[in-house]
């Protein structure tokens, strides 16, 4: 079984911290997810189109997670963790 190593942005931690607890354990369980499998099929999660290298949003609630898979190093990198509104903002 192949396991993926997690990179989060210092925004996206930073951004977690400022959560409520019930949607910071969301997004624990979800990472966890994402370290065996880059693309669960059990979160609403969506290529995002004209990126490139491609990139994957899951939303949680009024959140999106924007993050990036390196299939070569195994590598997953959270890009943005930020409110609905911000975060297709380039």
């Amino acid at each position: 079984m192949i396991i993926y190593e997690i990179k989060p942005s210092k925004d996206v931690l930073k951004n977690i911290k400022k959560l409520e607890k019930s949607q910071k354990s969301k997004i624990r369980e979800f990472i966890t997810l994402l370290k065996l499998n880059p693309i669960p099929n059990c979160h609403d999660i969506k290529k995002m189109s004209s990126r490139h290298p491609p990139q994957f949003r899951v939303r949680f609630g009024k959140f999106r997670l924007i993050y990036m898979i390196d299939n070569n190093k195994k590598i997953i990198y959270l890009l943005k963790l930020e409110r609905r509104e911000q975060v297709y903002k380039k």
